[in-house]
């Protein structure tokens, strides 16, 4: 069970899953969700990139429209939850406020201009993101802040050790090398520099099969194993669009959802990074005390439900997985 830790500004801190059935019943009573499943047979046709050249290069021809500006309107729901858990990792943990680097920023700049808004200057931050059309988005959108073109796979040799901090938002899960980005990460971070990233998105169908990981969550153990999705459907998407979220992975019949596999491979990958350590990974839950003046919701695992049922209007309710690493030396 979750365990209260704080109040930040309007909302209730709590560390650990708070279980989510009440989420899905009341998405079946709303209607829309269906169930597939999925064995390692049906997934062939997915991209698995054999370097992290062409996995760069795939990032770099996605659709922005697609990929990632649908989830604007998503957080806009839950944007103030979600920023209470990010002043929690930072306030709690003393993390650095500036000689910030942050990873994978999209085309709106999420994680700086939004959820470390009134935390940290964003002329303090430099924002990267590999996909030029999601660069040149965010640019539009905040014309004062550093924000330039690179990829977290391949951080600049030039940049060893200059900055304080690293973030990322729902960004590390993209990747089919996060070991690799990890060791980029530590080169660039000072000693004693801190990584937080936070997972408030489904992780990617990768992380089932992340090759960097071990059993029992992943790798070949996924052959004996059972992909579970279920949708639902979102007013963001088209009418007859239905958006894979809850996709569960079966572990001696219990179905553990991807974030929380995300949650243990990267944990599992920092602890055998030489040089880094992890200070905290787990799940944070951002419960509203009282209603704000517009449409409310709940967030879990990017699956956004509109004033569901049994939830005050006005009110917000958002869980994230928080990594928070650090360099050792």
């Amino acid at each position: 069970m979750p365990t209260e830790r704080e109040t930040i500004d309007n909302f209730r801190i709590y560390q650990g899953p708070i279980p989510n059935h009440n989420l899905i019943d009341a998405l079946r009573a709303q209607g829309g969700l269906t169930t597939q499943i999925f064995t390692v047979e049906n997934l062939k046709s997915i991209f698995f990139p054999q370097t992290p050249k062409e996995e760069e290069a795939d990032r770099k021809a996605q659709n922005i429209n697609l990929f990632t500006l649908p989830f604007d309107p998503m957080r806009a729901h839950i944007r103030e939850a979600l920023r209470a858990i990010v002043k929690f990792a930072i306030t709690h943990y003393s993390l650095p406020r500036d000689g910030i680097l942050d990873i994978g920023s999209g085309p709106s700049g999420e994680m700086i201009e939004g959820l470390l808004s009134g935390i940290i200057d964003p002329s303090n931050c430099l924002q990267t993101e590999i996909n030029s059309a999601a660069v040149a988005e965010n640019q539009r959108r905040h014309p004062s802040s550093p924000i330039r073109e690179g990829s977290y796979l391949n951080l600049p040799d030039a940049e060893q050790e200059q900055y304080n901090m690293v973030t990322g938002l729902s960004c590390l899960d993209n990747t089919w090398f996060l070991g690799q980005a990890i060791r980029e990460i530590r080169k660039v971070l000072k000693a004693r520099g801190y990584l937080i990233h936070v997972q408030d998105l489904r992780p990617g169908i990768n992380t089932a099969l992340q090759r960097d990981s071990r059993p029992p969550w992943c790798g070949e153990s996924i052959n004996r194993k059972i992909l579970n999705a279920q949708k639902y459907k979102t007013p963001e998407f088209s009418e007859g669009d239905l958006f894979q979220h809850l996709w569960t992975l079966e572990e001696e019949g219990i179905m553990v959802p991807l974030i929380e596999l995300f949650r243990r491979e990267i944990g599992d990958i920092i602890s055998r990074s030489t040089g880094m350590e992890v200070i905290f990974n787990d799940w944070v839950t951002a419960t509203s005390i009282n209603p704000y003046q517009k449409e409310g919701g709940i967030m879990y695992s990017g699956l956004l439900i509109e004033n569901p049922p049994k939830v005050n209007p006005g009110h917000q309710i958002a869980q994230a997985v928080v990594t928070i690493a650090r360099k050792i030396h």
